[in-house]
């Protein structure tokens, strides 16, 4: 990986040392919005994680920032799926590389737009680079791995008018957020004093505090009946009849025969169910077809 120059003169490098700390406050903001017990308050600590991986893009030359996008990456990633280890053992740390890596190309796409075409240039291109790698990652090879992306932190705040966006929208929009801050310059925070950025943030979570009810009210939470189906690779006429059995319920009587629809919304199957793309299902009386 060869070194990128600082052909801009709007390219300030960030040290080691600010690297460093940048890192560990994106792992930190990310884990926190991942955390099991969090509070739906906590989601949003994956904006500062999105935040910090722009930032991380103003490191010298491509070979830092890839390096250290992988190591924020893996200290992201590999904490929340640490069950991996149980299952593969030390094969573990090669799918956790391959999560982070996705962030490390992140990082370089957005240093070398910084460099390359400016700041404002690079800033507007930071959330599609962001979208089309998420993207990529969750749909377009063959790991598929969507796992813990920045719209899944939101998944508690489900009814939010926002999180209608879906995933991918909600990413976009985190980036694009974070990407603003690329064109902030320093000299525009060197006035304000210790006492001003408190008040800033004080009165910011006291928005958050006062909001966030009002938004859960305006926007109730429905309930969702999801059912669990666990099958070992089985044959097209299991599938159908276990999910016959989830979907409908066959009710007789001495004149007639009936098929009453469940109440449920949504049937999970595993992963490795189907080989390809499934095939259109019809419900009849009391039949499932595919």
């Amino acid at each position: 990986m060869t070194q990128a120059t600082e052909t801009n003169p709007e390219f300030k490098a960030i040290s080691w040392q600010r690297a460093g700390l940048i890192a560990l406050i994106a792992a930190v903001c990310f884990n926190l919005a991942y955390a099991p017990a969090r509070s739906g308050l906590l989601a949003f600590a994956i904006v500062g994680y999105v935040i910090c991986l722009v930032q991380l893009a103003r490191l010298r030359t491509t070979r830092q920032c890839f390096y250290v996008g992988l190591a924020t990456g893996f200290a992201c990633f590999a904490p929340q799926l640490g069950f991996f280890w149980n299952i593969f053992g030390a094969a573990a740390i090669a799918l956790w590389l391959v999560l982070a890596l996705w962030i490390a190309l992140f990082v370089v796409l957005t240093h070398l737009a910084i460099v390359t075409l400016g700041l404002k240039r690079a800033a507007f291109l930071t959330p599609f680079f962001w979208t089309g790698l998420e993207y990529f990652r969750s749909e377009l090879y063959y790991l598929k791995f969507s796992w813990l992306n920045v719209g899944y932190a939101f998944a508690e705040l489900s009814f939010l008018p926002w999180t209608h966006l879906g995933v991918f929208g909600l990413g976009f929009l985190a980036a694009a957020f974070a990407a603003c801050w690329l064109t902030l310059r320093r000299e525009h925070f060197r006035k304000m004093t210790l006492i001003e950025w408190l008040v800033i943030v004080a009165v910011s979570m006291i928005a958050l505090a006062v909001l966030f009810p009002a938004i859960s009210r305006a926007f109730p939470r429905t309930n969702l009946v999801v059912v669990g189906i666990q099958l070992e690779f089985p044959e097209s006429d299991k599938i159908a009849g276990a999910l016959d059995k989830t979907l409908v319920i066959p009710v007789s009587s001495k004149r007639r025969s009936l098929a009453l629809s469940t109440n449920v919304d949504l049937v999970v199957l595993p992963e490795y169910t189907l080989d390809g793309e499934p095939t259109r299902m019809e419900i009849t009386d009391s039949t499932l077809v595919l």
